[in-house]
């Protein structure tokens, strides 16, 4: 009898050992993405300078510049996340396409109810967003026009991918900062900024460091930031900026990890 209720409360263990690690797992990585976005918020930021933070699988990025931020290409994000960037604020989000790792109907829902930022989309996105965000807060860009959302210009053009994107540039306090989503090259001599985000490959097959390098070579910001790509893509794009433009500054972005520069105007 003992032995059977030895048996009976060992099995009763390992069944609770068999659900708790899984959800220790995902405990662990929802407080270290948590505790990044708290050090991205207590980050002091001085005239000129933005703080940036990349999140997500490919090229979700937080920017903090003045006392604005915005949330380029958010993806799913864990309760904990959204509470923290409702209890900030987000003044804009930027979705460059549909696809999942770009965009999360979800995730964009949970941070209009709880910031009501500006959201600005791929037009063919409309039909995602437009029976739940109201239409002086969703703005669908048409490239060569420009767009104010509480003093953050935003322009855009059509990028090059599998489906619809575009290529969104935001302007704050005459800084001006472009996020190349995952696009494959498209001329960007209209879109000369300080601080340029550009995809280097993958898990797109539409960018590769080539384009990337393009992308700058076009723009001539201060600083290249690479994204959406893997650790040799990003150090090929990299080599290619050294030897062609080096007056151009690139930084390799490590994932949760808050970035500041200072932008000279």
């Amino acid at each position: 009898m003992k032995q059977n209720q030895f048996s009976v409360l060992l099995s009763f263990l390992v069944f609770v050992v068999i659900l708790w690690i899984p959800s220790v797992g995902i405990t662990g990585k929802e407080q270290t993405e948590c505790h990044s976005f708290k050090n991205f918020f207590s980050m002091t930021l001085k005239a000129n300078e933005v703080g940036f933070m990349f999140f997500g699988p490919c090229s979700s990025v937080i920017v903090r510049i003045a006392d604005k931020t915005i949330l380029f290409d958010p993806s799913c994000l864990c309760k904990s996340v959204l509470e923290i960037l409702n209890k900030e604020g987000i003044d804009l989000i930027i979705c460059t396409h549909s696809h999942w790792e770009h965009f999360s109907k979800q995730t964009v829902l949970e941070l209009f109810k709880g910031s009501q930022p500006h959201i600005a989309i791929d037009p063919n996105m409309v039909l995602e967003l437009k029976k739940d965000i109201p239409r002086e807060k969703l703005i669908t860009p048409a490239p060569g026009r420009i767009y104010n959302a509480e003093n953050i210009v935003i322009d855009a053009l059509e990028g090059m991918h599998i489906g619809s994107e575009m290529l969104f540039r935001i302007t704050i306090n005459g800084i001006k900062i472009f996020h190349g989503g995952d696009s494959a090259y498209v001329p960007l001599q209209t879109m000369v900024s300080n601080l340029a985000f550009v995809p280097t490959g993958n898990p797109s097959p539409t960018c590769n460091p080539e384009y990337a390098y393009q992308m700058i070579h076009d723009m001539k910001p201060q600083i290249a930031v690479p994204m959406n790509g893997n650790d040799i893509q990003h150090v090929t794009f990299m080599k290619l900026i050294e030897k062609n433009l080096p007056g151009v500054k690139v930084i390799i972005p490590e994932r949760y990890t808050s970035q500041k520069v200072l932008i000279q105007k």
